[in-house]
């Protein structure tokens, strides 16, 4: 599903991904938070299952690459949004921006580990690159964990566990 328009900077992305496959997604102008609220009483209304998964909204930051110089127009978004911007080289700046996650399906894998099936993210975008960011990571984020993967994660969280007690037995 490709843009059919160039993004204009400060626009709010639209992205909703349901098991590692792009279901919709649209930009359009308004308030952040307004969007936020409207989608996440839509998605809660028409698509979570109270008996079979939690709903969430998370705030969240992500990176967007602006290469100097910045345009003027994106400048006036960042101050009047209030952006943190940190230079990376010596042409390119890294602007911090919201993000918001609307989770309306969510699986639990075991006792500690739950798979996000439905995502809906909610960004003011400066770029098409960061629409096509956003989209990239709700896609992946809701394909089916591998169990390998899973196995791994609860392995280095055993080691990390295991670290200050270690630490304690070598001070004996």
């Amino acid at each position: 599903m490709r843009l059919r328009e160039m993004v204009n900077p400060g626009q709010i992305a639209v992205i909703e991904a349901n098991m590692g496959k792009l279901v919709s997604r649209e930009v359009v102008d308004g308030d952040l938070q307004e969007i936020v609220k409207k989608n996440a009483i839509k998605y809660a209304q028409e698509k979570w299952e109270p008996t079979f998964s939690d709903f969430m909204v998370m705030k969240d930051e992500y990176e967007s690459r602006l290469t100097i110089p910045i345009p003027k127009e994106i400048t006036e978004i960042v101050k009047k949004n209030n952006i943190q911007l940190r230079r990376e080289d010596s042409n390119t700046f890294v602007a911090i921006l919201p993000v918001y996650y609307i989770i309306y399906e969510s699986l639990k894998i075991d006792e500690d580990n739950y798979h996000d099936r439905g995502i809906v993210g909610v960004a003011l975008v400066l770029s098409d690159e960061d629409v096509e960011n956003l989209t990239n990571i709700l896609i992946e984020s809701t394909k089916k964990p591998i169990m390998e993967e899973l196995k791994i994660e609860e392995l280095e969280e055993e080691e990390e566990e295991e670290k200050p007690k270690k630490k304690k037995q070598s001070k004996s």
